[in-house]
């Protein structure tokens, strides 16, 4: 069983098609995945669930938001895991990332 299904208490109607086979899915990424994807992997869930809530899954979104930086948390607690050095990203990339979301938010 994963560590920290308690906080938060999320998702409590999780898809049966989560746990095919009795072993859930965040549980065979994990496996598959070096300490630093994983980490990469779970960083990355917490920046789509919180940019997304707002236009999509409200208060669902952020409730897997946490979950994710409960995860997170654990990587970084862990002493097997080494936390992944964040890269700036350029004032170009910047305003390209910007208007891409200005798109798709337009084009709802």
């Amino acid at each position: 069983m994963t560590k920290g299904r308690t906080f938060p208490p999320v998702l409590p109607s999780c898809p049966n098609h989560y746990s095919e086979g009795g072993v859930e899915v965040i549980d065979i990424i994990r496996a598959k995945l070096t300490p630093k994807e994983f980490e990469g992997h779970c960083r990355a869930n917490v920046l789509k669930y919180v940019f997304r809530y707002p236009d999509k899954g409200g208060l669902r979104d952020l409730d897997k938001a946490i979950q994710y930086l409960a995860w997170l948390r654990e990587c970084v607690e862990d002493q097997q895991f080494q936390p992944v050095k964040m890269t700036p990203i350029s004032q170009k990339d910047q305003a390209t990332l910007r208007e891409a979301i200005k798109r798709m938010r337009a084009e709802k």
